[in-house]
């Protein structure tokens, strides 16, 4: 109730249209749009509920590099649902779940450009809204989602309460913080980033900021819990990414791509003239910002 509190008119209109539209596409979508969306997530978690052969599992499992958190859940709800419970059923409710978050973060997007008077903002949002790749993305049981989806929750968290944040609100913040770099260990550099801005920007008391850091590094515990319970044995999944990834570069060649890559792909993966709404947005604001 907390979320869509306080809209009326116009701005509910909005909400009840995204939320039909997550749940439409979530309802329609089928497989998987990346292969790490099925074997990071639903085969690890098959594997756990002894249907999947372990030597059937990619390379991933063998260098422990992949945090436990997503095929936990996927587990936990295998196990929740009745026994003769279709795989199919079990994902549409994944992609559900995922879609709550996304309308979640759409709320607090309302409320945050409210709190920070931003002029337009229906037509911000309806030009978002006609971009129709969103919403099949936004429902997708993915790390880059659910951890975009913490995360996000936490900025728009502090905007909304800037004026009376309590320490309620930092025990919040450090517990979604900390999901989001267990869902994806990448999103640390934002995270760190996230939290310079409370310091510098914001002038977050030192104590408020311990409070946060605490959270996050409880939440991590709890992380490394699961891992072993996945595992069968306790390792640092964090160092092994890492190492694996970073140090010594031992994952297969995906090869690398040029740094204009993206601007290409914004173009060529959505309708055209999506991506050229994109890249002018973009520039604008750089522009405006320069």
């Amino acid at each position: 109730m907390y979320l869509i509190k306080g809209f009326k008119g116009i701005d509910w209109l909005i909400l009840m249209f995204g939320i039909i539209v997550l749940f439409t596409t979530a309802f329609n979508s089928q497989g998987y749009f990346h292969g790490d969306e099925h074997w990071q997530v639903l085969e690890f978690a098959s594997y756990k509920a002894g249907h999947t052969p372990q030597n059937q599992l990619p390379w991933e499992y063998n260098e422990q590099i992949r945090p436990a958190i997503q095929p936990f859940i996927v587990y936990t709800l295998m196990n929740v649902l009745p026994d003769n419970t279709s795989p199919f059923t079990v994902v549409l409710i994944l992609r559900l779940f995922t879609a709550l978050g996304a309308f979640a973060v759409l709320c607090m997007s309302f409320k945050a450009l409210n709190v920070l008077k931003v002029k337009n903002t229906i037509e911000i949002l309806l030009i978002v809204c006609s971009f129709w790749f969103l919403p099949f993305l936004c429902v997708r049981f993915t790390s880059e989602n659910c951890s975009g989806i913490c995360l996000a929750s936490c900025v728009f968290l502090v905007i909304i309460n800037e004026e009376f944040l309590m320490i309620k609100h930092y025990l919040i913040i450090g517990f979604f913080l900390g999901l989001a770099f267990l869902f994806r260990f990448q999103c640390g550099l934002s995270i760190a980033g996230f939290i310079m801005w409370l310091m510098f920007i914001k002038k977050v008391k030192i104590k408020d900021i311990s409070i946060l850091t605490l959270v996050i590094f409880l939440v991590i515990c709890l992380g490394f819990c699961i891992d072993r319970w996945f595992y069968g044995e306790w390792t640092n999944t964090i160092w092994n990414y890492f190492n694996t990834t970073i140090l010594i570069d031992n994952a297969p060649d995906f090869g690398s791509k040029q740094w204009y890559f993206y601007f290409i792909k914004i173009i060529e993966r959505s309708f055209f003239i999506d991506g050229i709404i994109i890249l002018s947005f973009l520039m604008l604001y750089l522009k405006a910002h320069s």
